[in-house]
């Protein structure tokens, strides 16, 4: 399966080893893969993007940020390999850093980060984030010789428990360059407030195209992005909608 610009993913064998419980290859994807002629984009997505990316987290959603500690990871994290030699006019990581910032239209959870309630109110929001960087959730990395399974099983648990910064959106993608049968490596980490395993499995699905020509994904015409609430905008809106006490962010 390919990701966009013809970038081919390689299934591999599950990594074994006590810091890193992920998976080479990415048995989500192939889950969610559909039939070219009836595939279409997430309801998740659609619903989102319909709706705005302002509003408020779910209770449980709320949890996972709340009880997120240097020991307890709230995160969800994926490792795939991909064939470099497929890609149509060779593989360059310049066609990552364009390829994804492209579908960010289907995904919103990549485009909006959190803005907290003053004096917790409510729960926090999700908002588009007006200065969204690119360069700072794609980056690239080589990995030291010979490059096997075992090198980026070890890179992978290293990352994995690195936490968020919740000041951008809740994602980062790492690009492991120099693996060996000139193969590359892909991690894709994200919080789990933000995705769970059914939404971020159809998230995948706009991220990766059935051939390697790739389907035309334009976005729509630029637009400005949405205005961050003000302190005093939070507060109206949490006295409105009702404070949240901690028992009712554990209901759902």
């Amino acid at each position: 399966m390919p990701l966009g610009n013809g970038i081919r993913l390689q299934p591999g064998p599950s990594l074994d080893s006590e810091r890193c419980c992920l998976f080479v290859g990415v048995s989500d994807v192939h889950a969610t893969r559909l039939d070219s002629r009836t595939r279409t984009r997430s309801s998740f997505v659609q619903s989102e993007a319909s709706e705005g990316t302002h509003g408020p987290l779910s209770g449980l959603d709320t949890t996972f940020l709340t009880f997120e500690t240097p020991s307890v990871h709230m995160r969800v994290a994926q490792t795939a390999i991909f064939d470099a030699p497929a890609v149509p006019g060779g593989y360059e990581f310049a066609k990552i850093k364009e390829h994804i910032p492209s579908r960010l239209h289907l995904v919103p959870p990549f485009r909006r980060r959190l803005v907290e309630v003053p004096f917790n109110l409510h729960h926090p929001l999700w908002v588009e984030d007006p200065d969204f960087d690119p360069d700072y959730h794609v980056r690239r990395i080589g990995v030291l010789a010979p490059g096997a399974l075992r090198g980026l099983s070890e890179l992978a648990g290293r990352i994995a428990p690195r936490p968020l910064d919740r000041s951008r959106p809740l994602w980062e993608t790492y690009v492991f360059e120099g693996m060996e049968n000139d193969r590359i490596g892909v991690i894709t980490k994200m919080h789990h407030c933000a995705v769970d395993g059914v939404s971020r499995a159809e998230l995948m699905t706009n991220l990766f195209d059935l051939s390697a020509e790739g389907e035309d994904m334009s976005p729509p015409d630029e637009r400005e992005p949405e205005r961050v609430p003000t302190d005093a905008e939070l507060i109206a809106f949490a006295l409105k909608a009702g404070p949240r006490t901690p028992s009712s962010c554990c209901r759902w």
